[in-house]
């Protein structure tokens, strides 16, 4: 095992990591598990990037640069989780072209409030109906984000701007944003290089910037049929707060209004398509 413990003890990484393996994963996504234990977040992986052709020499490892990048972000103020050791196996590689992936573990902090949407609390996509619980979950976090200050919101669009312009790929998922009504809204799992957002081009010269910043906005919640009169007009009333909020915080980093609403539109549109995903479903 190849470890670099660059902001953390050895012994209490390592005692992390096998507290984790004792059976404290809770959660993951593709290719890996998170377990949560104290202060500390615990992920194993298969996705640690060790080689990368493209960017890099042989003998640079990608991910030390990420992890250098995004600890250099959190010291500017960005609201990003820095990771602060990981190990690897050597012996456990894949090789996808020009880029080399390894098996491992990485370890973070934990990142302050909770996921902006927990999945597990989301209703299905194919039957648009949600449970008492669903119901009571999407409307409080509506209400909660729709409460937000607009500094949050603002903060939030200079954050990811911030990260995507440092290179590093912010990976849409809804658990992979974090909000705390005090702190705000933050980043995790930046685990990867990838292109600047803000320069892609596609529909629209920033639009797939636009999209990834109009997450707190949900409106798949507008599509749940069995709401009473009541809760429909409250997720109304909240998704569209939030939605003006977003809205706001992209035309002070100057993103042309018509631009924003071209991808609003292009995303209410597709959203209705049978094609997509579950995942695309609960965003724009």
């Amino acid at each position: 095992m190849v470890d670099k413990y660059f902001y953390i003890d050895k012994a209490l990484a390592e005692q992390l990591i096998e507290q984790a393996n004792s059976g404290k994963y809770e959660k993951g996504g593709t290719n890996s598990r998170v377990a949560i234990l104290g202060d500390y977040a615990i992920l194993k992986t298969g996705n640690i990037e060790v080689k990368n052709t493209d960017l890099f020499d042989n003998q640079t490892i990608p991910f030390d640069k990420v992890v250098e990048k995004v600890h250099a972000l959190a010291d500017v103020g960005v609201s990003v989780v820095p990771i602060i050791g990981y190990c690897y196996n050597e012996n456990a590689l894949s090789n996808y072209g020009s880029r080399t992936y390894a098996k491992g573990y990485i370890i973070q902090q934990r990142a302050k409030g909770s996921e902006l949407w927990q999945r597990r609390l989301l209703p299905s996509v194919v039957d648009r109906t949600a449970t008492s619980e669903q119901k009571a979950y999407l409307i409080k976090r509506l209400e909660e984000l729709a409460s937000a200050p607009q500094s949050q919101y603002d903060k939030f669009i200079s954050d990811l701007k911030a990260i995507t312009d440092a290179g590093i790929k912010v990976d849409p998922k809804k658990e992979n944003f974090f909000y705390d009504a005090e702190f705000g809204f933050s980043f995790i799992d930046l685990n990867f290089f990838g292109e600047p957002l803000f320069e892609r081009q596609s529909r629209t010269p920033h639009d797939n910037f636009i999209e990834y910043a109009l997450v707190p906005y949900n409106v798949f919640a507008n599509r749940i049929t069995n709401f009473t009169r009541d809760e429909a007009q409250a997720v109304w009333r909240a998704n569209t707060t939030i939605l003006d909020k977003c809205v706001r915080a992209l035309t002070n980093i100057g993103i042309d209004k018509a631009d924003i609403d071209k991808v609003i539109a292009y995303r209410k549109y597709t959203e209705t398509s049978p094609m997509l995903v579950e995942a695309d479903l609960y965003f724009l």
